[in-house]
């Protein structure tokens, strides 16, 4: 079903893009089909985690967005990124260091909230 309607919207966007001179159509594409799998994957996390979850992992999702969005908006980090390409293995190397950590995170301190309060009422 996800590959059908994925090939629906390319097909759409593809004969707009046929009819219309407009060359930006095409930038449509991918932000499409990247929502189109979060949309899948958000009903997939319904049913089997629930829907609190989901909508926890929904609002993750859009505040780092709006964050990287709002990085990605700085021309001198778009003139960084295309001058020096390389610098991307920089974010991959943080990516690998941050899957990698076994220590305490933020959201435990959170998760935790309620065994901290039983022992110091103890």
């Amino acid at each position: 079903m996800l590959t059908l309607i994925i090939l629906c919207v390319v097909f759409g966007v593809s004969l707009l893009n046929y009819l219309s001179s407009q060359r930006d159509i095409q930038a449509v594409l991918l932000p499409l089909v990247i929502l189109t799998i979060l949309i899948e994957r958000f009903f997939v996390t319904c049913e089997e985690d629930g829907v609190s979850f989901a909508v926890q992992l929904v609002l993750g999702t859009v505040v780092v967005s709006a964050f990287c969005y709002l990085l990605l908006q700085s021309a001198a980090v778009g003139r960084l990124m295309l001058i020096y390409p390389e610098a991307h293995f920089f974010t991959i190397a943080a990516f690998i260091l941050i899957g990698r950590y076994t220590g305490y995170r933020l959201t435990e301190l959170w998760r935790f909230r309620d065994l901290v309060k039983q022992k110091e009422n103890s």
